[in-house]
């Protein structure tokens, strides 16, 4: 199985990378074949733990959406600052207010490069081996070593942990720092700002409601009005009508006034 791996990083391998015998680089037929099963295994836990830390700073920098349109190469700064943070123990978290600073300023120290970066690009886009969903756990003695006589060395993964053999492996979760003093005054005052403005919003709503309500029954009062003006128009006009055939009908005809309210009635 190991010849097969360096039969398949040879085919990817830059020319004089190391991979002819006696020059002494890391795929070296001479270096690679003396190389145990266990051996090979505990520097896959170790590029598997460092790929899986980056994976998760690429992700915590992609979900933070850095402003100013920055371009590839200044995202792998901010990438390499949030992992490098999570390295020294200050989290990815204590970036998030600097990743714009970050990308656009080149002098910005953001610690040293990462070691495995061709590792985690072989590894993220070809390969599901680098679960956010995982966990790290820390250094765990190979059973049987010590009885064996065979020397173990411990992985130095960047974390300052190592990955149990068959897992996939994230970063351990980290203890959130209380909250400071500055942070639960700016809280407490955007509390107040947003339930001021809801209140502001609640007074604002009421108060359009009543002008609608008042509206409302000024427009009935002014229904009920025309109502009453069609109503008086109609009696007036039947009223006008019968005076004009009471005039026809009565006319040079001499009549007192009891006659006449009995002749209008009649009409």
């Amino acid at each position: 199985m190991g010849l097969h791996i360096r039969a398949r990083f040879l085919d990817h391998a830059p020319p004089q990378s190391g991979t002819e015998a006696g020059t002494g680089g890391e795929l070296d037929s001479r270096r690679w074949e003396a190389r145990t099963g266990r051996a090979c295994n505990s520097k896959w836990n170790e590029v598997k733990a460092a790929c899986t830390i980056y994976e998760q700073a690429v992700d915590f920098v992609t979900a933070a959406r850095v402003t100013g349109n920055p371009t590839r190469d200044q995202l792998r700064r901010c990438h390499l600052a949030c992992f490098n943070a999570h390295q020294t123990g200050a989290g990815m978290s204590s970036r998030t207010k600097h990743l714009t600073v970050i990308a656009m300023d080149q002098h910005y120290p953001v610690g040293d490069p990462f070691e495995y970066f061709h590792c985690w690009e072989y590894l993220s886009e070809n390969t599901t081996l680098l679960k956010a969903d995982a966990e790290i756990v820390g250094p765990v003695e190979e059973v049987g070593a010590a009885e064996s006589g065979v020397p173990v060395r411990a992985a130095a993964t960047p974390v300052g942990a190592e990955v149990a053999a068959g897992t996939a492996g994230t970063a351990p979760k980290r203890t959130e720092r209380p909250q400071g003093v500055k942070a639960a005054k700016h809280e407490k005052t955007n509390k107040r700002k947003i339930e001021g403005s809801e209140d502001e919003g609640g007074k604002q709503a009421k108060a359009v409601l009543a002008r609608m309500e008042n509206i409302a029954a000024a427009l009935d009062k002014e229904s009920e009005r025309k109502h009453l003006r069609h109503k008086d128009y109609r009696r007036v006009h039947a009223d006008k009508l019968t005076l004009s055939a009471f005039n026809a009908l009565y006319a040079g005809v001499a009549l007192g006034v009891p006659e006449r309210i009995a002749a209008l009635n009649e009409l």
